[in-house]
């Protein structure tokens, strides 16, 4: 029984980064009880992440190539968002441009995988992008941030338990 999920403890990852990018948002005096609750949030997921035994799942050739171009296309996406963003002097646009990329690359792989919670996952996140443009900063950034992460997070422990649960009823 292997107990070792790369993507998911990935996911804890830029789940724990988007909750201290929501920690930005609120005030300086809860900054600190923030970032520590975000910190003991984050061990949480992962341990009950890492406690669901992982399946051996074999990928085709086709999900790995849809799975690294819809990376590869974030990354570059994101790339020409912050050169653009900067070049124009929108730099408050960053942020939620950033998550509106972030939630469209889950969309490519939800039909790669076949896993209607990736499509729920890019879906929500997108809109949290969308609303939070219409919002004033910090609220903007807590918005953003604990959505996008509470998002992530969701899917990750979501995924697990139901992964969990059809292993017992095999």
């Amino acid at each position: 029984m292997r107990r070792n999920h790369p993507a998911a403890l990935i996911g804890v990852g830029f789940g724990m980064a988007w909750m201290i990018i929501g920690v930005s948002g609120l005030p300086v005096s809860f900054r600190a009880i923030g970032i520590l609750c975000v910190l003991l949030a984050a061990c949480g997921v992962g341990m009950g992440v890492w406690r669901v035994p992982r399946a051996h799942a074999a990928r085709s050739a086709r999900q790995r190539a849809l799975m690294l171009w819809s990376i590869g296309s974030e990354f570059v996406a994101i790339g020409v968002c912050i050169a653009t963003c900067v070049a124009t002097f929108h730099t408050a646009l960053i942020w939620p441009i950033i998550a509106l990329i972030v939630g469209l690359h889950f969309l490519p792989l939800a039909f790669a995988f076949n896993e209607l919670i990736l499509l729920v996952t890019g879906s929500l996140t997108s809109l949290v992008a969308i609303v939070s443009l219409g919002l004033h900063s910090p609220f903007r950034m807590a918005v953003l941030g604990f959505g996008s992460g509470f998002i992530l997070w969701g899917t990750i422990l979501y995924d697990a338990a139901a992964k969990a649960s059809w292993r017992k009823a095999c």
